[in-house]
């Protein structure tokens, strides 16, 4: 979801550090449901801040699936500053666009407080927008994330076939069910 979905970008900071990562091998688009793009931490090497998912039910953030070497995750914990304590890996698990769900590992900004906005700099954002353009990204989220909104993704859902109330795949969707007042 971040600058890693550049591959530009991500092949010329493991050349300045002398590695031969490679360009990531992309597997498809995937959506990480009830997370939410944010800008909570501040970062020294980008003068700004950068991108980090939270918990925010309804919500979706899109990304990009990866097929990775054990090297270029290496690289990866390197670049987000695992050792460092400024992101940390999180498994999570993400839908890909034919609905299948696959479990995956990304990273979360470790941060004071999670519900700050640190403004980021324009060539951080301008860095992520030219990845999400190559990949066929939606910039929504990012912009909403940009302006500090919070609003769901999704605020209206049609439902049909097996998903309905009463169906097989019904229960699914209970958790997201809209109370109603019955007094009138």
């Amino acid at each position: 979801y971040g600058s890693n979905l550049n591959e530009a970008h991500w092949l010329e900071w493991c050349s300045r550090r002398g590695l031969s990562c490679g360009p990531l091998r992309a597997v498809g688009p995937a959506w990480l449901h009830d997370h939410r793009l944010i800008f909570n931490r501040y970062s020294y090497g980008w003068s700004g801040g950068v991108l980090s998912i939270v918990s925010s039910r309804g919500s979706v953030v899109q990304g990009l699936l990866f097929e990775i070497a054990n090297d270029q995750l290496d690289a990866i914990d390197m670049k987000e500053g695992v050792a460092v304590n400024a992101y940390r890996r999180v498994k999570i698990c993400v839908e890909d666009a034919a609905g299948i769900a696959h479990n995956a590992i990304t990273y979360q900004a470790i941060a004071e407080n999670e519900e700050i906005n640190v403004d980021p700099s324009r060539l951080y954002l301008e860095t992520v927008r030219e990845g999400y353009l190559a990949r066929g990204i939606t910039s929504a989220g990012l912009e909403r994330a940009e302006k500090g909104k919070w609003a769901a993704d999704v605020d209206k859902i049609f439902v049909y076939g097996t998903l309905r109330k009463g169906q097989s795949r019904g229960d699914l969707l209970l958790p997201y069910e809209v109370q109603r007042n019955s007094a009138r």
